[in-house]
């Protein structure tokens, strides 16, 4: 490699070097720092989005219940392949629990066609800005978030959760009175 290509690498590395510092000083100042999953015990931030049958929904109006929310994408196969367990879940706790799919991917025709298949037991929203996810520090999917009956965040599942630990974990919230 000659010298002046040498020098021309060298000045490009550097370059991609700043402006990779100068977006995470950028994420820094707009409090992008403070974004990682939710802990188990905070209280989980409020929302409302609109819901693919009826109006917005918020988890302000869910006080009192427990709530699952699934944050999922279509092109997300793990997600895509819990829904039905998911939706079997809220089939046998009724009233007992509310499980909110959110979509955060805008893909409103995969969001119909889940519902569909599930027999629309799952509450489809859609997180069309990103907002709520970023809220709620999801940079993985699937991410789920369980959350009390008095709205704290009781347990969190970042990935692929096994039956026998989800549904454990549920137990024990909707139990708890």
């Amino acid at each position: 490699m000659s010298q002046r290509a040498s020098r021309l690498a060298g000045a490009l590395v550097l370059a991609v070097a700043l402006a990779l510092l100068g977006v995470n000083l950028f994420a820094l100042s707009r409090g992008c720092h403070q974004l990682g999953p939710v802990a188990g015990g905070a209280v989980a931030p409020a929302f409302s989005l609109p819901a693919l049958r009826g109006g917005p929904v918020s988890l302000e109006g869910l006080r009192g219940t427990p709530v699952l929310i699934d944050f999922w994408a279509a092109w997300c196969a793990p997600c895509i392949r819990a829904m039905p367990l998911l939706a079997r879940i809220q089939r046998e706790q009724g009233r007992a629990l509310r499980i909110l799919s959110v979509n955060v991917d805008g893909d409103r025709e995969s969001a119909a066609r889940q519902d569909a298949e599930t027999g629309s037991a799952l509450t489809m929203l859609f997180d069309e800005d990103g907002g709520l996810a970023r809220r709620y520090g999801v940079e993985t999917l699937p991410h789920l978030v369980l959350i009390d009956r008095g709205g704290k965040v009781a347990r969190v599942f970042v990935g692929e959760v096994r039956e026998p630990t989800l549904r454990e974990a549920l137990r024990a919230l909707t139990a708890a009175r």
